[in-house]
């Protein structure tokens, strides 16, 4: 970061530090994000740690939340609507308002079959988005985005 009213904080440094090394964002993002704080911040950096501060509460509080999620998935009911879930090895299901979760291979591939084709595509891991597209990933990388009405079925 420039220096900003010729002088130069050490939080400035520690966010340096954690802008360069924790997030792990692509070089991009990490610039963008760069003069985000820049633009933000004031003469001692109060509001940028004022926004670090709110930004680990949202953490928090979404951790809280997942680990409640957790616990009601473990009493056997669902955590969208209350009812209770059919519960197998390795899926959860509720035939109310059909909330689901299940486990996926941790290794192996995975296959989307497109509608009206013989044609797959193989990822190792794939994604269903709300909308209901597919994000395929292969290496770490998305390599394909099939639309809802394309994908016929996921095979894990």
């Amino acid at each position: 970061m420039s220096l900003l009213f010729g002088r130069r904080n050490l939080r400035d440094d520690d966010l340096e530090k954690s802008l360069d090394t924790s997030l792990g964002l692509p070089e991009d993002q990490r610039e963008n994000l760069e003069l985000d704080v820049m633009i933000l911040e004031d003469e001692d950096g109060s509001l940028s740690q004022r926004l670090k501060k709110v930004a680990e509460r949202e953490a928090v509080s979404a951790a809280e939340d997942s680990l409640k999620k957790m616990h009601v998935i473990k009493l056997g009911r669902c955590p969208n609507c209350g009812e209770h879930l059919h519960q197998h090895m390795s899926a959860s299901i509720c035939e109310s308002c059909g909330w689901h979760k299940y486990d996926m291979p941790r290794q192996g591939k995975a296959r989307v079959h497109i509608h009206n084709s013989s044609e797959v595509v193989v990822g190792e891991r794939i994604y269903v988005l709300k909308n209901g597209d597919c994000l395929v990933v292969h290496n770490d990388a998305v390599s394909a985005r099939v639309p809802a009405a394309a994908c016929s079925w996921i095979e894990y």
